[in-house]
């Protein structure tokens, strides 16, 4: 059976680990990384099947890793879930795959 590879983007190190066990329960193989830059690094190595993206992180935040992502011809097509304390619209976020998240989870 084929896992379903999943790139895990959180800075904090407690909510990925949890998030990702809680993934890996569920046979979801996750790889978590703690910013977009070095998700941005291995989405070009090796393409998941979806991404879980904090909004809130140092350096290059949610909103810059997902605008990379969408308009990367190579990635624009990956699903992009928001998973983050932030709310959607003081992030000025879409829902929509051409160039927003597919969904909001608010933590």
């Amino acid at each position: 059976q084929v896992k379903i590879q999943a790139l895990l983007v959180e800075d904090n190190l407690n909510e990925g680990t949890l998030l990702a066990e809680i993934l890996r329960l569920h046979n979801i193989d996750v790889q978590v990384v703690q910013d977009g830059i070095e998700a941005l690094l291995i989405m070009g190595i090796k393409r998941p099947d979806v991404v879980l993206l904090d909004m809130n992180m140092p350096n290059f935040d949610g909103k810059r890793t997902l605008e990379q992502i969408r308009k990367n011809a190579l990635l624009k097509s990956i699903p992009v879930y928001a998973v983050t304390g932030s709310d959607r619209a003081d992030m000025g976020i879409a829902i929509g795959e051409s160039e927003g998240v597919n969904a909001w989870f608010q933590k």
